[in-house]
């Protein structure tokens, strides 16, 4: 009798596809390993061979999605215009596993707004989420090297954090309603002309 071959990268990311699925509709804190295991169709164990905990899940998940974003980094630093940068955005607003792995933060973060004390419980996803500010201000800082604000005295710091808040509302906001995609781009647009100038 042969020993049944197991494709284990493949086996680890069904793994973590569930674990997402699950964590964003039940959510994170409430999930269990067994919840996983169960919908997985595989035994609570068998987690365990590939993460030590549901907290590894989501960490390799938000690893994940941040190694894709920056394999994107050759086009995001050639851009010269911050609308450019929406498309881009439009783009991942196909992509179901960002979608999950966003609310999956939001709710992190609500977290750690309501237990302050408990910080170390989310201390990475706040390293992830400062290396995530220290790349958008990278391609902010390209978009000017690139001609992209008529402005060249801007203090790109601070026009960064402007912008990516802004366009992290917008996200959550299209999330929430996506009915209103098409204003809120358009909104999007509207307060990038007012940038530029």
């Amino acid at each position: 009798m042969t020993a049944k071959i197991v494709d284990k990268n493949a086996k680890k990311k069904m793994i973590m596809d569930t674990a997402i699925k699950i964590f964003s509709q039940k959510g994170y804190f409430q999930t269990t390993i067994s919840e996983i295991a169960k919908e997985a169709g595989i035994g609570k164990g068998t987690i365990y061979e590939y993460f030590k905990s549901k907290e590894e899940i989501i960490q390799s998940a938000v690893i994940v999605v941040m190694d894709s974003w920056k394999e994107k980094i050759p086009v995001l630093y050639g851009i010269s215009d911050l609308k450019d940068l929406i498309n881009i955005l439009k783009e991942e607003l196909h992509n179901s596993e960002f979608k999950s792995i966003v609310t999956i933060l939001i709710e992190v973060f609500l977290y750690s707004l309501r237990n302050p004390d408990k910080k170390e419980d989310i201390s990475f996803f706040i390293k992830m989420s400062e290396e995530h500010d220290n790349l958008f201000t990278s391609i902010i800082s390209n978009i000017q090297k690139n001609g992209g604000f008529g402005n060249k005295d801007v203090d790109i710091i601070k026009v960064s954090k402007i912008i990516h808040t802004f366009f992290d509302g917008i996200f959550i906001s299209i999330l929430m309603f996506p009915e209103e995609k098409d204003n809120l781009f358009e909104t999007a647009n509207y307060f990038i002309d007012i940038i530029k100038k």
